[in-house]
């Protein structure tokens, strides 16, 4: 048991689980988090992906979002100025083995950790039951099928898929309710200490600002998502959103209970009583939602039904690394844990316990996720 006092800013699902580390050990944790706990990481789509991830500083991911561009589901309006610069400087350079290790072992960690919840009690129906990626463009699934193929990440099979150009089908892949996910480990974290007040200051030294006041802790772990990018760290925000529709009789046709829709960025997940549509690729940092029907659109099209019953669409921010590794680093009593993009949930419970680790001393440096240690900075959060 350690004797120690933690601060964790940010109740997403990447502090929930630093949280849930950490008391495991004894520290003595305070939770900031100005929203509902979980609220932050609610959006998403819940899909568990593990030994994958999406690379962001190559020309195929370029050519990607041009694609995006001119269907009109990419948006650019702002992007982070060290993001920015850091992208540029690391364009086409690969990442080093041991990043690519760290995503292998971060994919079977995070499905032994949801697996081993589910066990005790499966009350956010955790399902690994894989997910289907359809194609409406021939040359999009045929470029597809070559790509996985060469890559060889995860295991997969070529579906044909009616009314489609074909599908993919990714059996080891895995799915939650992060609605109740987020309950289930609020309940079981519940001897934090939970402050619902904005954070103000970060600083170095260990202190949290919170108004006019500051309070010291040993060790501070900022899982703030896109605001790290206040403490130095170059992230930039992919807005995306999360609407939750009451079942229908349509929901019998999908093809299968997770879809995703690489084509728009769209998502698709059926649980018992209703299904969540996903999606939305905006370079954007402003709270505004006006575009969220047409980000969600291709996905409600699947669906094909005119009676669905939609509820109120949630917003979220990915918060988006230069190259696509999380980030994930420690200078003096700070601790920055970020940058998982649109696998937030996939690498949420390797990046928790690599952040409390650090919190602990156990750790000092990661190789390549910690590579921007160095710009950790105080600042301020408003």
């Amino acid at each position: 048991m350690f004797s120690l006092n933690a601060a964790i800013l940010g109740g997403g699902i990447t502090g929930l689980f630093v949280a849930k580390y950490l008391i495991s050990e004894g520290v003595d944790v305070t939770l900031f988090e100005k929203r509902g706990v979980g609220e932050a990481s609610s959006h998403a789509a819940g899909l568990i992906v593990p030994h994958s991830i999406r690379r962001t500083n190559t020309w195929g991911y370029l050519a990607e979002a041009l694609n995006f561009a001119r269907k009109g589901v990419l948006r650019i309006r702002e992007v982070d100025r060290r993001w920015w610069l850091s992208l540029i400087t690391e364009f086409g350079q690969d990442a080093p083995p041991e990043a690519w290790d760290f995503v292998r072992k971060a994919g079977d960690f995070a499905l032994q950790e949801y697996r081993k919840m589910a066990e005790a009690r499966n009350d956010f129906e955790f399902s690994e039951d894989g997910v289907l990626e359809i194609y409406e463009s021939k040359k999009r699934f045929s470029r597809a099928v070559e790509l996985t193929e060469r890559e060889k990440q995860l295991k997969v099979e070529s579906l044909d898929v009616a009314g489609y150009a074909g599908g993919i089908f990714y059996p080891n892949c895995a799915r939650v309710c992060t609605e109740s996910f987020t309950r289930r480990i609020a309940d079981e974290i519940g001897r934090v200490r939970v402050v619902h007040d904005k954070v103000t200051f970060a600083g170095l030294d260990g202190t949290v600002g919170i108004g006019n006041d500051a309070q010291k802790f040993d060790a501070v772990i900022a899982a703030l998502g896109v605001d790290c990018r206040k403490l130095g760290i170059p992230v930039t925000a992919i807005k995306g959103y999360g609407q939750r529709l009451e079942n229908t009789q349509s929901l019998n046709s999908l093809p299968h209970r997770a879809i995703e829709l690489p084509e728009y960025g769209n998502a698709i997940v059926a649980f018992e009583n209703w299904v969540k549509v996903t999606g939305g690729l905006e370079f954007d940092f402003s709270p505004s939602g006006e575009n969220a029907l047409a980000e969600l659109e291709p996905g409600l099209r699947v669906l094909g039904a005119t009676n669905i019953i939609p509820t109120a669409t949630v917003a979220g921010f990915r918060p988006c690394s230069p190259d696509g590794f999380p980030i994930v680093g420690r200078k003096e009593n700070l601790v920055v844990a970020t940058g998982a993009g649109r696998l937030g949930w996939s690498f949420a419970p390797a990046l928790g316990r690599l952040a409390a680790d650090l919190a602990l001393g156990r750790n000092r440096d990661f190789p390549h996720l910690s590579r921007y240690a160095r710009k950790i900075r105080s600042g301020t959060l408003v």
